[in-house]
């Protein structure tokens, strides 16, 4: 027997995320789906699981986008890391923030060249952490031709998702010691051109320094050149 005239069907599949969910019983398990909003954020939560110990709700422009695990780290959990795998490695604390590559480079007294990004990309829905020197931008279609997909798979996370899936906040992210794993880790070759780099040092007051060489090694990254190659400006333009 069907739904009643007039009514959406209540049930939602998707057969490669698992069984049946009926928004009823989505709205008895979870008092939060009592709007629209709220139901939507429950459904996803229930077809998309993520392991955690909580759910961030992201309620901006077409109502929730993501539910996503919330595990928070700090620089305590990238010195455990180091003293873990017996790396070479030292978590330095400043008194200023250092969230951008200027910040990073003006607090350690360093070269903009010597600080490294860690940045989180979606490829065909897969997590893939990319580690470059804090000046070169990405190439997207240098990551979907690594991977062998069309440019439009190939995406950068959300603040929400870079939270979620490292446990540290963007302008933070160290390069090891994630919450979760990343599907692959890619490494510009730029960044073994410094012999001793500056990362992220999973907070926003916090740097890692490390020899280039043992942080491919402790990452496994694939040395893939993924710069961002612009066009030199023409000669007379003033740049």
């Amino acid at each position: 027997m069907g739904p009643r005239p007039g009514r959406a069907a209540t049930a939602h599949r998707d057969s490669r995320f698992g069984p049946r969910v009926s928004a009823r019983a989505v709205r008895r398990a979870n008092p939060r789906a009592g709007n629209a909003t709220g139901l939507l954020a429950a459904l996803v939560g229930a077809l998309y699981p993520i392991p955690g110990p909580a759910l961030c709700y992201n309620s901006l422009n077409f109502g929730v986008q993501e539910a996503l695990a919330v595990d928070m780290r700090t620089p305590a959990h990238v010195k455990a890391y180091l003293q873990q795998h017996h790396l070479p490695g030292r978590v330095h604390l400043f008194d200023q923030d250092t969230p951008s590559v200027e910040a990073a480079a003006r607090a350690a007294g360093i070269a903009p060249e010597q600080v490294v990004k860690t940045l989180l990309f979606f490829v065909a829905g897969q997590p893939v952490v990319v580690i470059t020197i804090g000046p070169q931008r990405v190439d997207y279609r240098a990551l979907a031709r690594h991977f062998g997909v069309g440019r439009k798979k190939v995406r950068l996370a959300t603040a929400a998702q870079v939270q979620a899936h490292t446990g540290y906040p963007v302008g933070a992210v160290p390069p090891l010691a994630h919450a979760h794993p990343p599907h692959a880790v890619l490494m510009d070759p730029a960044v073994l051109a410094q012999p001793v780099i500056w990362a992220g040092g999973g907070g926003m007051n916090a740097l890692l320094e490390m020899p280039s060489a043992a942080l491919r090694a402790a990452t496994d990254a694939q040395v893939v050149p993924v710069r961002r190659m612009d066009p030199a400006p023409a000669a007379g333009d003033g740049s």
